[in-house]
């Protein structure tokens, strides 16, 4: 459950910096009824992926100590092991969507050096701008959001592939590479709450709203005191 849930932060992270790149560079085709069916076609995709991703879990097999099941293998005819379909399954799922995000996000700010510069030949005056001041903010949360995204990702990737492919079976159940495997699976589940954390310190509208859902959870607390159920 708790990996399904990292792998849906990841679609959804992806997902919403797709949606915010069509937003901003087709602002008049990019219609209200098209961010709607695209948010239906990526809750379907969603969930088709998250089903291909942990589909595995139906043929491969875990073994019962918890450290040792990290790793898994297929047993074809009962001699060849293939352990090449868990980075099949893992590359693609946390790879191209890190590939796609800082595409996207390396895209938004070459255009908005551009605006910038053909705002600046056009009004050649320096003004203040809030809403360059804005635009700088938001490519520093992209950009922090982004590296969480490979800090917490990347490190897993490489263990998974080094445990799958470079270790022998001999001596994958007592190396060290496994316990740094469990050290990096569990930063890679962190990622999600990491995110959190980056809008709070970066986002003062995230702030404000965050702010908002406290304070009315707060007096809902504060009404079950107030009137508990007789």
């Amino acid at each position: 459950m708790l990996d399904m849930s990292s792998f849906a932060s990841v679609a959804f992270i992806t997902a919403l910096s797709v949606d915010r790149y069509m937003v901003i560079t087709h602002p008049f085709s990019y219609t209200q009824e098209k961010v709607q069916r695209f948010f239906k076609i990526s809750m379907v995709l969603l969930w088709v992926i998250l089903g291909l991703a942990f589909i595995s879990c139906a043929i491969i097999f875990y073994n019962r100590d918890w450290l040792e099941g990290i790793y898994c293998v297929i047993q074809v005819k009962g001699t060849t092991t293939l352990r090449f379909w868990f980075a099949v399954l893992l590359i693609p799922a946390l790879g191209i969507p890190m590939l796609l995000v800082c595409t996207i996000y390396a895209r938004l700010l070459i255009l908005g050096r551009k605006h910038a510069l053909r705002i600046r030949q056009q009004n050649p005056d320096p003004q203040p701008n809030n809403a360059a001041g804005s635009g700088r903010r938001g490519y520093k949360t992209f950009a922090a959001v982004t590296l969480c995204f490979a800090l917490t990702s990347l490190p897993y990737m490489a263990s998974v592939i080094h445990v799958q492919f470079i270790l022998s079976d001999d001596m994958r159940g007592s190396s060290p590479a496994l316990t740094i495997l469990t050290v990096c699976k569990f930063i890679f589940n962190s990622h999600g709450w990491l995110n959190a954390l980056v809008y709070v310190f970066m986002n003062r509208c995230f702030r404000q709203e965050a702010k908002k859902v406290l304070k009315g959870a707060r007096r809902c607390m504060c009404r079950q005191q107030d009137h508990p159920e007789q």
